[in-house]
């Protein structure tokens, strides 16, 4: 089984290649905040085109763990983040979606902290 370190390589090198610049610290954090969904390979990534994923995105993250009260808000952002990942195809890495979510909404500090 790979390691959080691992995971967060991997999606640092794909944020790369498709030219998204999201610091390593920053997804270590998302990762940690995805617990062990990370290492299940259906709910390592965010249907994008399911709008009842989008939806618990919004409820469970962006609400919840983000503190964003507003559900259109809420929404919106998690929308512009599932645009901006489109080159990513069906791959939309949560950790990846989670820590851009938290750039957006200018709530990195929400995510926990990796020893």
């Amino acid at each position: 089984m790979a390691t959080i370190q691992e995971k967060v390589d991997q999606y640092t090198a794909k944020c790369a290649e498709l030219g998204m610049n999201i610091g390593w610290g920053l997804l270590a954090r998302a990762a940690k905040a995805c617990g062990p969904a990370l290492f299940n390979a259906d709910a390592e990534t965010v249907a994008a085109s399911d709008m009842s994923e989008l939806e618990t995105v919004r409820d469970n993250f962006v609400m919840w763990k983000l503190g964003i009260e507003d559900s259109e808000e809420a929404m919106n952002i998690v929308n512009q983040v599932a645009e901006e990942m489109s080159d990513f195809g069906s791959r939309k890495f949560r950790a990846v979606f989670y820590a851009r979510c938290a750039e957006i909404a200018g709530k990195e500090d929400m995510l926990p902290e990796v020893e």
